[in-house]
């Protein structure tokens, strides 16, 4: 009778194993996985956390990889791990948003009394018509950038005005050096 019970114990074991072996791919995790970066993606977590939204597909690629090569447990594991990474990148979006917006605020508040100055400076000389030609279309360029800028802010695309701000920034040094020949 004990080996009867052993040998059903063992029986029971391997039909788990087997059953266990023949599991397939972790279709629902990934496609949760792959949704949950698309939704990361489209918050601008590409943009804004780039290295977690890169380690969740990484996490993702990693899951199909396995998948593909029948190491279902181990697809299972890296489909789950990218998903949560998808969702805690895009949870750090909107921090990293206000992050961004702060910077361009400050950098913005600073700009601008410089500008006034810059502006004052050039009024007060009588530059020569090629001078002045070149600082008032350095002027011009300067605040449309400043207006794209503020456009860009409102319109919360922190990383296209930032790249704009960049620009405007070198705007100003082009008019500071044609300041210089005054």
């Amino acid at each position: 009778m004990k080996v009867c019970f052993s040998s059903l114990a063992i029986l029971g074991i391997c039909i788990a194993l087997v059953g266990a072996g023949c599991s397939g791919p972790p279709i629902e995790e990934m496609m949760q996985a792959e949704t949950a970066l698309q939704a990361a993606q489209a918050a601008g977590a590409e943009d804004y956390v780039a290295a977690d939204f890169n380690a969740a597909a990484e996490a993702l690629k990693d899951a199909k990889s396995k998948a593909e090569i029948s190491d279902y447990e181990g697809a299972l594991e890296s489909a789950i791990d990218a998903r949560q990474k998808a969702e805690k990148s895009k949870a750090k979006v909107a921090s990293e948003k206000r992050k961004v917006r702060g910077d361009l605020e400050s950098t913005l508040a600073v700009l601008t009394p410089e500008w006034d100055g810059l502006v004052a400076a050039t009024r007060q000389k009588h530059l020569d018509r090629d001078i002045k030609t070149a600082s008032d279309a350095a002027c011009e360029a300067y605040v449309q950038l400043i207006a794209d800028v503020r456009d860009r802010m409102v319109a919360e695309d922190y990383i296209a005005a930032v790249q704009i701000l960049k620009e405007a920034r070198m705007k100003i040094a082009e008019i500071r050096e044609l300041g210089r020949r005054w």
